[in-house]
């Protein structure tokens, strides 16, 4: 059953039925394909938690009140996708050091008195994949980011973090990368950004998810060897790494996604161990 908010009221996407606040959500303008409330739940279940957790289309007029109707709702916590990121910093009462760094929040908890308190699991987690899937460390090279929203914003800091040689973003609209700019970082345009010497491409654009979809990027223009990481994690990987796959080591977002996950969790239920309960839904996802 798919959930769309507008104007701060809740219903069925299908019946228009008004319907009650889940105890946590995800609010994005698309978030049909989102593996969130499956580890969520499994996680949920796994542990005894009482609530649920659900995916909620809600448009980017309708963002802030949504928001207040589900901080009067007393739901718990908040994640926010694409292309909410930004804004979920900005109405926020308080926010966490990462997502005052980023620009952006892709998780909210409830405070009960102030409003919602804005944090960033993105920059951890992505840090987290990237290690994990490429032990070889060639984010220490020229490091390529494609895109300029929320997740690119946390990748490009945490490949600060990490001490990349040398960092360009890659923008479809460069006037959304000013932020980068902002930072000291070249911009280039997405059909245009020179990859010579590219030792790690990481491609944070929602383009990927359907199987016909085109690369970002001429992908015969990246060098041998080149780490691509696709933030997506579609059933069947994107034409990027399919087409990247034999020339280099690629990885797509899952890894990212359960560790942002995790993370995300424990700030609503401190104390807690979600990872093995949301790997193995997450595992089960991808062999049904």
């Amino acid at each position: 059953m798919a959930l769309v908010c507008r104007g701060g009221v809740l219903r069925e996407d299908a019946s228009g039925r008004e319907v009650a606040w889940p105890r946590l959500a995800l609010f994005g303008q698309e978030v049909a394909h989102s593996l969130s409330p499956r580890l969520h739940e499994a996680a949920l279940r796994a542990l005894g938690l009482p609530g649920d957790y659900r995916a909620v289309q809600v448009d980017e007029r309708d963002f802030d009140a949504c928001l207040r109707a589900a901080h009067q709702a007393s739901v718990l916590g908040l994640n926010v996708t694409f292309p909410h990121k930004p804004r979920a910093l900005e109405v926020a009462a308080s926010s966490d050091r990462d997502a005052r760094e980023v620009g952006a929040a892709n998780t909210l908890v409830r405070q009960p008195e102030e409003g919602w308190k804005a944090c960033n699991t993105d920059v951890a987690g992505f840090t987290d994949a990237l290690q994990e899937r490429f032990p070889h460390r060639p984010w220490r090279g020229v490091c390529v980011v494609v895109g300029a929203g929320g997740a690119a914003r946390a990748v490009v800091t945490a490949l600060l973090r990490l001490g990349a040689e040398e960092l360009r973003v890659a923008a479809r609209d460069s006037r959304r990368a000013e932020w980068a700019r902002a930072r000291g970082i070249a911009v280039e345009e997405m059909g245009r950004v020179s990859l010579e010497r590219c030792s790690l491409l990481v491609q944070a654009t929602p383009v990927g998810w359907h199987p016909d979809d085109p690369s970002p990027v001429e992908v015969s223009a990246l060098p041998e060897g080149c780490a691509v990481m696709d933030l997506n994690y579609p059933p069947t990987p994107s034409r990027l790494l399919r087409s990247h796959a034999p020339s280099g080591p690629v990885a797509d977002g899952r890894a990212m996604l359960l560790a942002q996950a995790v993370r995300s969790f424990r700030l609503w239920f401190p104390g807690t161990d979600p990872a093995w309960a949301m790997r193995r839904a997450l595992e089960e996802a991808f062999h049904r």
